[in-house]
C-alpha cells in the first residue's frame, strides 16, 4: 500500500479535470495512467479504456470536445481514503449532434506519489 494522497491534491486534480486545464492535469497523471469511462460507445464514442498520459490528454483536450460542447462538471461530494478517492458530481454538456446530456457522475481514482494511476467512471449499475 502506498502513502495517503492529500485531499488538496485530489481537489486540485478534479478541478484541473473539470476546467480542462491540460497543463495542470498533466502533472497529476502517471505516465501509464489507466483511464476508463463507462458508457454507451455507440452514442458516446469516447467511452472505453485508455492507457497512457498522452492518450488521456488527447481524449480530454480533443476527442471529447468534438462530441460535447459546454461541458460542465460540478463535484458535490468527495471522499479521500488513503491512496484512493471517490467523487460524486453532476456532468452537464450539449451533445453536438442531438442536444443536452446531463448525468450523475461517479468517479473512482487511485493515487501514488500524488499522481493518479487509475480513473474509472462506472456505469450506473457499477
Amino acid at each position: 500500500m502506498g502513502s495517503p494522497v492529500p485531499r488538496a491534491v485530489v481537489e486540485a486534480f478534479y478541478h484541473a479535470l473539470s476546467v480542462r486545464d491540460m497543463g495542470a492535469l498533466e502533472t497529476y497523471l502517471d505516465d501509464q495512467v489507466v483511464w476508463t469511462i463507462s458508457g454507451p460507445v455507440d452514442i458516446l464514442p469516447f467511452c472505453g479504456r485508455r492507457v497512457g498520459k498522452d492518450v488521456v490528454i488527447k481524449l480530454i483536450a480533443r476527442d471529447i470536445p468534438t462530441l460535447l460542447s459546454g461541458r460542465r462538471f460540478v463535484a458535490k461530494t468527495m471522499l479521500v481514503d488513503g491512496e484512493r478517492a471517490a467523487v460524486l458530481g453532476r456532468l452537464t454538456a450539449t451533445k453536438r449532434d442531438s442536444g443536452q446530456v446531463t448525468r450523475q457522475y461517479r468517479a473512482w481514482s487511485s493515487f501514488q506519489a500524488n499522481k493518479t494511476g487509475g480513473f474509472l467512471t462506472p456505469d450506473r449499475h457499477g
